[in-house]
């Protein structure tokens, strides 16, 4: 895990997000958090993904203790955990 993932994991979860959305801007190719609650998680999801030239690269559950990527029928990679 990056340290810019562990740096959003904490941060997150220092203002109580529910979830961690990393989001890829693909004109600079950089990637940014975005934090969203329970009820706003599929808003910031469908907001950010495939428009305006950014898309999802991965979702955190910011209630798991360890994070794992599970790949979607949709190719979105969610993180969960699996103990």
């Amino acid at each position: 895990m990056s340290d810019d993932i562990k740096t959003w994991i904490a941060e997150g979860k220092e203002t109580k997000a529910d979830f961690l959305i990393v989001v890829c801007d693909t004109f600079s190719w950089e990637n940014y958090p975005v934090y969203a609650s329970i009820k706003t998680v599929k808003n910031e999801i469908a907001a950010h993904n495939g428009k305006n030239m950014q898309t999802i690269m991965e979702v955190y559950d910011l209630h798991r203790r360890k994070h794992n990527i599970i790949e979607t029928s949709t190719g979105l990679r969610v993180r969960d955990d699996k103990d």
